[in-house]
C-alpha cells in the first residue's frame, strides 16, 4: 500500500519568512502553485503561505489609497500560517486524504523527525492515484 513518501513531490519551491510578498507572489504565479512551505535556514518547516493568506493583503488594504501597501517591503512572516500541520513519509494515503478534507487544506509538507522538509503531498498527488 502506498504512503505519503511514495507520492510526495520532492522538487519543492519554498520561501523564507523574511522574503518579500512580491517575490512570493511572483513564484506562485510563475510556477502556477497556490501555496508554498516557509522554511528557515536549516530547511525546517516553520509555516506555509497560500493564495488565501495573500488575499488578506487586498482585504486589509482595500480602502487604502496606496500608502503603506508595498509588497516589496511586506514579508512572508506577516501573512503566513505558522506551525502548519505536517506529516511523515510513512503516513497512509487514507490518513493524508482525511487531513486534507477535514482541515480543508490543499497540501501537506512532509517532514522528517527534525521537521526538515522532504516533500509535499497535494490533493492532486492523491487524485493522480484515482486515474
Amino acid at each position: 500500500m502506498k504512503n505519503a513518501g511514495d507520492i510526495m513531490s520532492k522538487d519543492i519551491l519554498t520561501v523564507r519568512s523574511k522574503d518579500s510578498i512580491a517575490k512570493t507572489i511572483g513564484i506562485m504565479i510563475d510556477y502556477k502553485v497556490s501555496g508554498l512551505p516557509v522554511v528557515n535556514e536549516y530547511n525546517e518547516v516553520i509555516g506555509v503561505i497560500s493564495e488565501n493568506d495573500l488575499l488578506t493583503i487586498h482585504e486589509l488594504y482595500e480602502n487604502n489609497t496606496g500608502s503603506g501597501m508595498d509588497t516589496h517591503i511586506m514579508t512572508v512572516d506577516t501573512f503566513m500560517t505558522p506551525n502548519p500541520i505536517t506529516i511523515k513519509q510513512d503516513m497512509s494515503i487514507k490518513d493524508v486524504s482525511k487531513i486534507l478534507v477535514e482541515k480543508r487544506i490543499k497540501r501537506l509538507p512532509v517532514v522528517d523527525s527534525s521537521r526538515i522538509l522532504l516533500g509535499v503531498v497535494s490533493r492532486s498527488d492523491i487524485l493522480k492515484l484515482l486515474r
